[in-house]
């Protein structure tokens, strides 16, 4: 009776602060709600988000006559003109919907959502939706002309010069404080946490006490 009495609480004290512990370690590792096109497509309720005529935009419209047609069915009531933080901001905010756009572009997104608002609820999940690439459209007499070179020399030097690193770290600066804070170790386990724990401990132990007496003035 008394290893018994002994038993149940340590087994009661691991499984009830297990899952709590490994979660407060874990957190920010747990999957997003919305991470891939099938979760899209599953729930109904989330609202499709993406800028009009945009490569983002084509690359929805392309999945009509697929499995995903739906997601572009839902999309196109809600096509926007600028990735400015609008009212539909407030949609995603509240996790009714989600916007789709270039990496950078969305960082930039929520950065400026953080300085309006100074609050930070959202982050950026990558998804396998087509390719984007950086490219110019001119007329193609100018390709091999002087203009065409003297330009890619600009890009060069821009790039060489660490200005396109230091425009990007600026661009997504608000975006790094948005998600700074959002990790598994900002708020370490402490032994208020864990005074449950102790208080189960301590009613075993109690009870075991008590057992043990009772067993002694028997004998």
């Amino acid at each position: 009776m008394l290893l018994l009495t002994w038993f149940l609480p340590c087994l009661v004290l691991v499984y009830s602060y297990q899952g709590g512990i490994l979660s407060a370690f874990a957190s920010n590792k747990l999957q997003p709600k919305i991470a891939s096109l099938d979760d899209l497509m599953n729930d109904e309720s989330i609202e499709p988000i993406a800028r009009a005529n945009t490569a983002t935009e084509k690359s929805y419209r392309n999945l009509q006559n697929t499995r995903y047609g739906p997601i572009w069915e839902r999309m196109k009531g809600s096509l926007v003109d600028s990735l400015e933080p609008g009212p539909w901001m407030e949609r995603v905010h509240k996790g009714q919907a989600i916007v789709t756009a270039f990496s950078y572009d969305l960082k930039a997104l929520v950065g400026d959502w953080f300085q309006k608002r100074d609050e930070c609820g959202l982050a950026v999940s990558n998804i396998e939706l087509g390719y984007g690439y950086v490219a110019l459209a001119l007329r193609k007499e100018f390709i091999n002309t002087n203009f065409l070179k003297q330009f890619n020399r600009g890009i060069r030097l821009f790039n060489e010069g660490g200005l396109a690193h230091f425009s990007l770290l600026r661009l997504n600066s608000n975006y790094e404080k948005c998600t700074l804070g959002n990790t598994s170790v900002s708020k370490p386990l402490n032994l208020t946490d864990l005074m449950g724990a102790f208080v189960v401990l301590g009613t075993g132990f109690t009870a075991a006490s008590i057992l043990f007496v009772i067993e002694m003035l028997y004998n």
